[in-house]
């Protein structure tokens, strides 16, 4: 048990192991706060969410490219090309990177189509959606491995990209099958 002493001045000071008890837990959050300040934009974590743009692309025969996800939390599917952003970043910049990372092309055009608030377990996501052109040219391997493919989506796609292409206005699928779909998969993806 520890006790409080008063210095000569009457302060009251507790005694030094209690001291350095309080030290150690002030000097863990301002760590805490160190390490938080010093993510990239696209960490996300518990006060942040992983901060990404995607985009719409599809070619003159209708068909959408497409990348299959190498990791994070929908890893094996066939979703939009993008990815996070990297520090002092733009959503747009972050776009056309990833997009020519992933698929070789260049996006000639981009407009903003939606944002969201993306949750699926542990991953949290503030997502920017675009529709564009992207370049004539041959796809590509992507930088991390990624196939990409331009693809005619049918209703058992991703129930992620069916909201996206709903969005995008590139789908006519009914927009409370896909959010029945969503909710299935237990993924909640609201519009900001």
């Amino acid at each position: 048990m520890s006790r409080a002493t008063t210095t000569e001045g009457g302060e009251h000071v507790a005694p030094r192991g209690d001291q350095e008890a309080r030290s150690e837990e002030v000097g863990q959050e301002e760590r805490k706060e160190e390490v938080d300040d010093a993510r990239p934009a696209d960490a996300g974590g518990e006060q942040r969410p992983r901060r990404g743009a995607i985009l719409v692309a599809r070619d003159d025969r209708g068909r959408v490219l497409l990348v299959r996800q190498r990791g994070g939390p929908f890893k094996g599917e066939w979703l939009l090309p993008g990815g996070g952003l990297e520090d002092g970043e733009s959503f747009e910049d972050a776009m056309r990177r990833e997009v020519r990372e992933e698929t070789g092309l260049e996006v000639r055009s981009a407009r903003p189509a939606a944002r969201y608030d993306v949750r699926f377990g542990d991953f949290h996501g503030d997502v920017q959606l675009f529709t564009g052109i992207v370049g004539a040219g041959e796809l590509v391997v992507g930088a991390d491995g990624e196939e990409c493919a331009w693809t005619i989506v049918d209703s058992k796609a991703h129930p992620v990209l069916l909201r996206e292409l709903y969005d995008a206005k590139a789908t006519d699928l009914a927009e409370d099958l896909i959010g029945e779909r969503l909710a299935r998969a237990g993924i909640r993806m609201d519009r900001l």
